[in-house]
């Protein structure tokens, strides 16, 4: 089973989507009640990439920028980076797509699951 992408959806989050979605419909983690979740985390991960690309632009970018006054301020595209990373991790882990969120979900409660055979 597979879930289309939506067709607001557009680049870089489109990737992200048809990228993400065939291996966690494959893999039981997502269903169509939960494609809200990566659509969120498809959505925020062209957010990040594209302030991103506006901080690393030679001419835009870098940990200060000109503000409006004329003076020296923090870049505006590093909230936009680490508030899109906060999210991307949050949407991330509620579906899997960490080492530690899979393993929550694949042994909740952290329950041991060692074997007498583990140690070799």
């Amino acid at each position: 089973m597979n879930i289309d992408c939506p067709p607001w959806l557009t680049g870089l989050a489109a990737e992200m989507w048809k990228t993400v979605c065939p291996q966690l419909c494959r893999t039981g983690m997502l269903s169509a009640e939960d494609a809200h979740l990566l659509e969120a985390f498809a959505s925020e991960y062209k957010r990040w990439r594209e302030a991103l690309d506006y901080y690393n632009d030679p001419e835009t970018g870098g940990p200060v920028v000109i503000g409006a006054n004329g003076g020296p301020v923090k870049n505006p595209a590093s909230t936009v980076i680490n508030e899109c990373l906060r999210n991307i991790t949050s949407y991330g882990a509620q579906l899997g797509l960490s080492p530690s969120a899979r393993s929550a979900l694949i042994n909740p409660g952290g329950k041991s699951t060692k074997g007498e055979f583990d140690e070799f």
